[in-house]
């Protein structure tokens, strides 16, 4: 995996007039509602590569600091979703994204999307979809840690959560589920603090919860 040619941190330029960079900043820090150092955490950037020229670009990193994976989101809301996101060509089930930041003794947060865990506690994983397949490096190291761990996917995911929950379960992994139908968003269009609020009404999934979550 190698980064778009031209790729500039969008960290380092913040006083830049270049109008790329500073649409990209406004998109990042005004429209997200990221901050600079967000901005150096992420290590946001941009490329000015014809394809990537209106996007934000997001990488990952291996637990060694390695590139591993980056995905580039327009700044478009209009664009068709089928277009929203152009990723690193690779398999997702053999990286996990940015496993530099995680610590897999402590609790886990896992979220759907990149964007998702711009807005969670700084422990916390895509899923780079909505699933989680027992043959993914990221099920491997949840499973040997035992990592005990909080799902909250997209609005509308419910089925998809309870999937998640019961398969980690059947290994010994301490599971808890955050509900954000009620809000019907996803995380990453929550402020931080809201996140973190709507975190302390998750629930632990167990057997009582399995059946009441059935009825």
């Amino acid at each position: 995996v190698t980064l778009p040619l031209g790729f500039v941190l969008l960290a380092q330029n913040m006083n830049s007039s270049n109008p790329l960079v500073r649409k990209a900043i406004d998109y990042v820090c005004n429209i997200r509602g990221l901050s600079e150092d967000d901005l150096w955490y992420f290590r946001f950037g941009i490329s000015d590569e014809y394809r990537y020229k209106n996007r934000v670009i997001m990488p990952s990193f291996d637990a060694f600091g390695k590139l591993n994976y980056f995905t580039a989101r327009t700044r478009d809301n209009a664009v068709d979703p089928a277009w929203k996101y152009f990723n690193a060509r690779c398999k997702k089930t053999e990286i996990i994204f940015n496993e530099l930041h995680i610590d897999w003794a402590k609790p886990l947060t896992i979220v759907e999307g990149p964007f998702d865990i711009t807005k969670c506690n700084q422990n916390a994983v895509p899923l780079l979809g909505s699933t989680i397949k027992t043959g993914s490096l990221l099920f491997e190291r949840i499973v040997e840690n035992r990592t005990p761990s909080t799902i909250v996917l997209d609005a509308g995911e419910h089925k998809k959560t309870r999937q998640i929950a019961e398969l980690l379960t059947r290994y010994d992994v301490p599971v808890w589920t955050a509900n954000i139908a009620e809000r019907g968003v996803d995380p990453g269009s929550m402020t931080k603090e809201h996140f973190e609020q709507h975190l302390t009404t998750r629930k632990k999934w167990d057997s009582m919860r399995r059946l009441t979550d059935l009825l």
